[in-house]
C-alpha cells in the first residue's frame, strides 16, 4: 500500500509541474486561456504553497488577461513571501510601469534594491534616484555591486565621476579634477 500510495502520489505531482510548465510556456507565448487553465489545474494537484511557480503562472495569467488588480493582489502577495519577494517586487514594479505610475514604480524598485542591489533593473532605478538627489557617492556604491558586465560598469562609473566633478567644480576645484 505504501508503494502504491508513493506512485500516485508522484504521478500528481509529476502532472501538476507538467501542467505549470504548459502553463509557463503559455503565458511566455501571450495565451491567456491555455495559462488560467494549466493555473486552475494545477492549483488542483497542488497548493500554492508548495509550489511558488503556480503563484507566478497565476500572476502571469491574471496580466495576460488584464485583470490589473487581481495580477497586482498575486505579486503583492509574492512580495510578501520570502522565497518570492523579489519576483513579486519585479511583478509590481512591471505592472507599475505598464500603468504609467511611476512613482510606485520607484517605490518597488527602490525596495527591491535595498533587498539585491545586484538585480540590474532595480539598481538602475536607485541609481537614478541618488544622482537626481545628487548623491553621486551612493550611486557609485551601488554600481559596484554587478559583475556580469565590467564595461558597462566602467562607463556607468565613469559618467557618474564626472557628474560628481561637474557638481562640485565650482567649489572646490581639486576635488572636481
Amino acid at each position: 500500500p505504501v508503494l502504491i500510495q508513493r506512485h500516485f502520489r508522484a504521478r500528481k505531482r509529476d502532472r501538476a509541474y507538467q501542467s505549470i510548465s504548459t502553463g509557463m510556456i503559455a503565458a511566455g507565448a501571450g495565451d491567456a486561456e491555455l495559462a488560467r487553465r494549466m493555473t486552475k489545474q494545477a492549483g488542483k494537484l497542488l497548493s500554492s504553497d508548495q509550489e511558488p511557480l503556480l503563484k507566478l503562472l497565476d500572476a502571469q495569467a491574471a496580466v495576460l488577461e488584464r485583470r490589473n488588480d487581481e495580477a497586482r493582489q498575486k505579486f503583492d502577495e509574492m512580495s510578501n513571501d520570502p522565497e518570492t519577494r523579489l519576483l513579486g517586487l519585479r511583478g509590481l514594479y512591471l505592472e507599475a510601469e505598464r500603468l504609467g505610475e511611476r512613482e510606485a514604480a520607484r517605490h518597488y524598485a527602490l525596495k527591491a534594491a535595498e533587498l539585491a542591489p545586484q538585480l540590474q533593473w532595480a539598481s538602475n532605478v536607485a541609481v537614478a534616484e541618488k544622482v537626481s538627489s545628487g548623491d553621486f557617492d551612493g550611486a557609485l556604491r551601488l554600481i559596484g555591486g554587478h559583475k556580469a558586465d565590467k564595461t558597462e560598469d566602467k562607463r556607468r562609473r565613469a559618467v557618474l565621476l564626472t557628474g560628481k566633478a561637474m557638481s562640485v567644480i565650482d567649489r572646490d576645484l581639486s576635488a572636481a579634477k
